[in-house]
């Protein structure tokens, strides 16, 4: 396009120089019509004329020369854009290429990632299902080790047991007249430690029946309470008397009533337990009381338990 360009500005400017020659010879006229003013005219003229030839070729030269030179600086630049272009071609396939590698490193990268997550999910489980069974074998640890500590108690633990009662006649105290009857009970720690804030309370009622399934006293009974700490292997022995009438002896001598005894024990262990132990017996008979338990008594129950069994 600049090429075009060039070659019609040489002709435009070939042309003009000759429309003005062309100008001048027809205002001047023929050469050879021309007064001949010297000699040396003519001469002149060719001068003028091969001047102007000269400047024309001259014009023609630099217009032709600009032209080349324009059309090697455009070749130039056509080469050169299209080296650019095998530039870029290859910046682009080098891009393509490092963008591929990306891609491909990305891949992998993910890949061995979800592998890894696989494999710490894996682990999650197997370390939680370690920490179901440490849980459990805590668990059974500690209910090992309550089992233990409550079995060493209940060897090292007190144990009140009712030995026997005690029912014979006797002469009052103060010499006061009738038949006086003194009963007892004996107790007995059988445990290997102390047995702390013993209470024992006995209660003797007059049943003018023999039959075993005489309900626990509730009221009109004589009472007695007495308290103590009792020792391993030790024992205490409360008792006391009554007066009775002269009617109610016959009867018990007939085997026809008989005295109700109930005694109910109430103590502390060691380590903070409360107990309750209970007792029930019927004596009758002459002289010598024939005793025999009767049905509602003779167990033992908890009150309350130790603070940390609780």
């Amino acid at each position: 396009m600049r090429i075009q360009k060039t070659l019609v500005l040489s002709t435009f400017a070939i042309t003009t120089l000759y429309v003005s020659f062309a100008w001048a010879v027809d205002k001047t006229g023929p050469i050879a019509n021309a007064p001949v003013v010297a000699t040396s005219e003519p001469a002149a003229n060719q001068r003028d004329l091969q001047s102007l030839e000269a400047r024309v070729r001259t014009v023609e030269a630099a217009a032709e020369n600009k032209a080349t030179e324009l059309a090697r600086k455009d070749l130039e630049a056509q080469e050169g854009m299209a080296c650019a272009a095998w530039a870029m071609f290859f910046v682009a396939l080098a891009s393509l290429v490092v963008s591929a590698a990306t891609g491909a490193i990305v891949w992998l990268t993910l890949k061995s990632n979800n592998k890894v997550i696989g494999q710490s999910g894996q682990q999650l489980k197997n370390a939680a299902t370690q920490l179901t069974n440490a849980e459990e074998q805590l668990s059974l640890a500690k209910t090992q080790a309550k089992q233990a500590r409550l079995f060493g108690r209940l060897q090292l633990r007190a144990y009140i047991a009712i030995e026997k009662f005690t029912a014979r006649f006797e002469t009052h105290p103060l010499g006061l007249p009738g038949p006086f009857i003194r009963v007892g009970a004996t107790v007995r720690n059988c445990g290997q430690t102390p047995a702390e804030n013993v209470k024992i309370t006995v209660q003797v009622i007059y049943v003018e029946s023999t039959e075993r399934d005489l309900p626990w006293p509730t009221s009109g009974a004589s009472k007695s309470e007495h308290r103590g700490i009792i020792q391993p292997n030790g024992r205490m022995g409360p008792s006391f008397g009554s007066l009775y009438l002269q009617d109610q002896v016959d009867r018990l001598e007939a085997q026809t009533a008989c005295l109700h005894l109930a005694i109910c024990v109430t103590y502390q262990d060691v380590f903070g337990a409360e107990y309750e132990r209970r007792a029930s017996y019927a004596v009758t008979g002459k002289d010598v009381f024939k005793q025999y338990p009767t049905t509602n008594g003779n167990d033992e129950r908890t009150i309350r338990f130790s603070p940390d069994e609780a």
